[in-house]
């Protein structure tokens, strides 16, 4: 009888043990090993995720949640909004979603006062939360604490560098030079690139619901067409905008833009330059 009750037992709990853990290694290394005074490096934060295991890029997508980065400084240290790599389109049970395989790079700068004395450390502290996911999902999170050394001289290449070789980190849009048109009902990119294969990953807007782009290419010239619909009672208050990331080829290497285009219900706008990460509102 007791043998009986605890083979049931065990039987039981062993339905109920969740799927082991993954783990997910986070490690960050600047592009420099130090910083002049008045001058700006770049943190490079590379999170190692499990083989068959995803975690998600800044806008997750169908589903999932972002992986986020909190960064404190010191007084006198400005840091930069984070840089997400180029993600992956992945095929999740829950639909399609953006993020990263394997490994997954963010980064952002730091700009050092140009009253900071040299001979001193900066002293940072980078907070990571992500979501990892397979047949089943977890948080995860990890806090780490690097420093930079301020000197009077250029700092010697450190492995950030060497890291950021293996991804591709968004360009602004100005630098593809094309041509945006604007109307109340789709917006038309068109740029000289002779490469057929092109990718959007939509980043979510309230109130604007994106149709998936269409490309097509004639004459050395790529034309994207977006077409969309506004919901002026689902914006919670924000512009509407169709923002992106727009990715040639397949490869992780391959260039990418972040793309922000204010959108418009009245008259067609064109030759209008859309801005891109990081530049001024």
């Amino acid at each position: 009888m007791f043998n009986a009750l605890l083979m049931t037992m065990v039987a039981l709990l062993a339905v109920a043990d969740p799927a082991p853990r993954p783990e997910v290694k986070m490690s960050a290394q600047p592009v420099h090993e130090s910083v002049t005074p008045g001058g700006t490096t770049t943190i490079v934060v590379n999170f190692d995720i499990p083989k068959g295991w995803h975690i998600y890029w800044k806008d997750a997508g169908d589903a999932g949640s972002p992986t986020e980065l909190t960064v404190k400084a010191p007084p006198r240290v400005k840091v930069s909004p984070v840089r997400y790599a180029r993600p992956k389109v992945i095929q999740d049970p829950a639909g399609t979603v953006a993020g990263y395989e394997g490994s997954a790079l963010l980064a952002f700068d730091i700009t050092i006062d140009s009253t900071v004395a040299t001979g001193r450390w900066v002293d940072l502290a980078i907070e990571g939360r992500w979501l990892v996911c397979k047949e089943a999902c977890f948080m995860g999170k990890d806090r780490l604490h690097l420093r930079v050394r301020v000197d009077p001289g250029p700092g010697k290449i450190a492995p950030g560098a060497t890291w950021l070789t293996h991804a591709s980190m968004p360009r602004p849009a100005a630098t593809l030079k094309a041509t945006t048109t604007v109307d109340p009902t789709a917006v038309r990119l068109s740029w000289a690139s002779s490469s057929t294969m092109w990718q959007f990953v939509p980043a979510y807007v309230p109130g604007v619901e994106l149709e998936k782009p269409r490309f097509q290419a004639a004459q050395g010239r790529v034309e994207a067409i977006f077409a969309y619909r506004l919901s002026p009672r689902d914006t919670m208050g924000h512009a509407p905008r169709l923002r992106g990331l727009l990715m040639q080829g397949s490869k992780s290497t391959d260039p990418c833009w972040w793309v922000d285009v204010p959108l418009r219900t009245t008259a067609p706008a064109q030759d209008t330059p859309e801005k891109g990460e990081g530049d001024s509102p």
